[in-house]
């Protein structure tokens, strides 16, 4: 796929779909349905049907992680490694929970650095 077609997730609002699916699962809802719930939420046309994929690829029984990978949507390599890391250890919903903290940090500080 041409890297012209793939749309990239801005920080924001992968920071936002971190931290909302980290309180799901923390509050006990299967990934599968955490994802629909969140699919159907977002305001963005864009992470909407983002999000709608990755529930589609999990439902297919494929992980988060390759979910991610497979998304005709840009997401850091970083990003994806974390999120299998967390998913292989077991401890997708804790790892979530720092990295939303991390995505939230650097977009601050990206914001406090364009400032004049």
């Amino acid at each position: 796929m041409s890297s012209l077609l793939i749309q990239r997730i801005k920080v924001g609002d992968l920071a936002l779909f971190t931290r909302e699916l980290y309180t799901l699962l923390d509050a006990g809802i299967p990934l599968n349905q955490a994802l629909k719930s969140l699919s159907h939420q977002s305001d963005s046309k864009l992470m909407s049907r983002f999000v709608t994929g990755l529930h589609t690829s999990v439902t297919e029984g494929y992980s988060l992680a390759m979910a991610m990978q497979r998304s005709s949507y840009a997401v850091s390599q970083e990003y994806i490694a974390i999120i299998q890391a967390g998913e292989e250890s077991g401890y997708l919903d804790k790892v979530l929970s720092r990295l939303a903290d991390a995505i939230e940090q650097r977009d601050q500080l990206n914001k406090n650095l364009k400032q004049p």
